[in-house]
């Protein structure tokens, strides 16, 4: 439908590999995500098993926004602009010391 309106889309599949959910993993980790609490989001990511190839909904848990969220993350932490905004974000920080605020709720953001 917005290819239609003339908006730029790209396919994403995050159900082939592990690829895009251990960005994810490695994102929430580092607290370097930031967000609102979502308790049903939570218990998604809480319900995930790793399968020899990919990541997988366990039995009596969806995968909806757990699956949104990676594909999300993915594509932005894929993005020139993206990178070169989070190298220089990274340099500001290690030259001045600061710290951004510790007020989480899903993850924080942190150093």
């Amino acid at each position: 439908m917005l290819k239609k309106k003339g908006f730029k889309t790209d396919y994403l599949s995050v159900e082939k590999s592990k690829e895009q959910y251990l960005n994810m993993k490695n994102i929430i980790l580092t607290e370097s995500l930031e967000g609102y609490k979502n308790p049903a989001l939570i218990k998604e990511l809480r319900g995930l098993r790793e399968s020899q190839k990919k990541i997988e909904k366990g039995k009596g848990y969806t995968d909806d926004m757990s699956d949104a969220l990676a594909g999300a993350l993915w594509s932005c932490s894929q993005d020139k602009f993206y990178k070169r905004a989070n190298e220089a974000i990274s340099e500001i920080i290690q030259q001045t010391g600061q710290t951004f605020a510790n007020n989480r709720t899903f993850t924080g953001i942190t150093n």
